[in-house]
């Protein structure tokens, strides 16, 4: 039958209040069209709606569905309250619920769920439906809360492992808390929001020195620093950089975790040529020209050219005689979404805006992807949250993108570390795409399911 034909509407139109009327506190629950069942609450006694029984509130915007069997105040405007005439009103409530009305918008949708049919079996059958789908209801909820605990709990387990794997300090500590990863890691790493977790833990690991073996034949770190200061200063000489700072050394008390023998603690701008940023100065955008980049360009995982803003060759030149990208230099986000650190993989001109640091070094003694890696990893990570100033727009300060502390590896370790993460951020992003399509494959199965028992 009609739906029309089973439910009349209760008048509120002279009862309604305004949104900015609602209170947190008060006399009377008011009830709107919103996803929250109570929307606040009003002192006003005369707009309140005293109900004959139990009524349904339709959102006439939303599409909304409530049962409702108290007095109440009606919100705004855009709900319907309807009464059903020699129905069950939780039969009525749970059949609107099942409608699908298509959603147009913030337009009127009462008049398209008017459109459907009723389907009204005798009243004993209404009370058993209703008495069922409480008790489906109840075992959904039930699970519900079952997964959101499982949920919570494997994620604590999750953060306690790899605290623990993270936090060890020796072999002795180390190698229990790598087993206890191993050994669960189908139960610690079996949803997609674990991965971000993992493809970090991998990171922490390769910076400690502990994701491939030392090799007491590379030549030590310490070694690597020298020619690093040798080349820093013939640049210097060479009136290519500044005269390049000393820095503050690293002391023992700013150590973050030991370290193998053969590496060694620097600051950021030791073993850097130079460390600057883009134009403080917005330039003149053009159609078309030389792009320019800023750190929206830079934020998506990779360096993205499909947004970029373009200026003239002029401006660019002139910028670029004070920063200049090169190939495999290394961009570092400073403003908004502060710490994140990309190689520059292209052979591309552009200039830079003020949001990206830019940072250039020895590639002879630093691998680019693997400062790429440890400007990415939790500690380097860690030192750009505790350094970003600002709530609102938030600035990292090249003064502390310089004093980071660092740990820095044999060269040839840091190739072997290089080859060593890539593998597994590979095996990372394929176990990512497995659970994604795990849980679209769960989906769709229950889809399937609840549309079998629905159209039995």
């Amino acid at each position: 039958m009609r739906l029309e034909d089973v439910f009349y509407s209760v008048a509120i139109s002279d009862k309604k209040i305004k949104s900015s009327a609602i209170q947190p506190g008060g006399t009377y629950p008011v009830v709107d069209q919103g996803k929250e069942f109570i929307a606040g609450y009003s002192n006003e006694g005369e707009n309140l709606v005293r109900i004959p029984g139990p009524v349904i509130i339709f959102g006439d915007h939303t599409c909304g569905v409530k049962f409702v069997d108290f007095d109440f105040v009606p919100g705004a405007d855009g709900i319907k309250v309807l009464r059903p005439i020699c129905c069950h009103e939780q039969y009525f409530y749970w059949v609107l619920r099942s409608v699908k009305v298509e959603e147009r918008g913030y337009s009127r949708h009462f008049k398209y769920l008017l459109q459907h049919q009723f389907p009204l079996p005798p009243l004993a059958e209404q009370r058993r439906i209703v008495a069922k789908v409480d008790e489906l209801m109840a075992l959904c909820d039930e699970l519900a809360a079952r997964q959101q605990a499982r949920h919570a709990a494997r994620a604590q387990l999750q953060q306690s492992a790899l605290h623990h794997l993270l936090a060890a300090r020796d072999p002795h500590t180390f190698v229990p808390a790598w087993q206890r990863v191993r050994d669960n890691f189908h139960l610690l790493h079996d949803t997609p929001d674990a991965i971000p977790q993992l493809r970090q833990a991998i990171l922490q690991l390769a910076v400690q020195g502990r994701l491939v073996p030392q090799n007491p034949k590379d030549e030590p770190a310490s070694v690597l620093f020298e020619k690093i200061q040798k080349a820093r200063s013939a640049l210097a000489a060479a009136g290519e950089i500044r005269k390049p700072g000393d820095g503050k050394s690293v002391v023992k008390d700013e150590e973050l975790y030991p370290l193998p023998a053969s590496w060694m603690w620097c600051r950021l701008e030791a073993i850097c040529t130079q460390i600057t940023d883009g134009t403080h100065f917005t330039p003149t955008y053009l159609p078309q020209g030389v792009p320019f980049l800023s750190v929206k360009d830079v934020t998506g995982g990779k360096i993205d050219f499909s947004r970029v803003k373009y200026i003239s060759r002029a401006e660019h030149e002139e910028l670029t005689k004070r920063c200049k990208p090169d190939y495999l230099d290394i961009l570092f986000t400073k403003v908004g979404t502060t710490g994140i650190a990309r190689v520059i993989d292209t052979q591309e001109e552009f200039s830079i805006f003020v949001s990206l640091a830019l940072l250039k070094f020895p590639r002879k003694c630093i691998d680019p992807h693997f400062l790429e890696l440890l400007l990415n990893s939790p500690v380097v990570r860690q030192q750009s949250a505790d350094n970003t100033q600002g709530v609102g727009n938030k600035n990292l300060v090249l003064k502390f993108i310089k004093a980071f502390v660092v740990p820095i590896p044999p060269l040839a370790e840091q190739k072997r570390i290089v080859a060593r993460v890539e593998a597994l951020l590979r095996q990372c992003d394929a176990l990512e795409a497995q659970l994604h399509q795990t849980r679209t494959v769960g989906a769709q199965l229950l889809d399937a399911a609840l549309h079998h028992i629905l159209a039995a």
